[in-house]
């Protein structure tokens, strides 16, 4: 997934304070690397995660 491919991902609640729920759908088994980016513009967080299809 590029950074513009945002159609089968949905992020809530927004504003987030304490949790932030992030839903992605796969077409197929992909490494995806997770970036939080604070309105300051640091990376508050930064993961990979396996997900598959589905």
């Amino acid at each position: 997934m590029d950074n513009t491919s945002v159609d089968n991902m949905v992020v809530y609640p927004n504003p987030a304070t304490v949790q932030l729920n992030v839903e992605y759908r796969a077409e197929k088994n992909t490494l995806v690397t997770l970036s939080l980016i604070n309105t300051m513009g640091n990376h508050v967080l930064q993961n990979k995660y396996t997900f598959r299809k589905g």
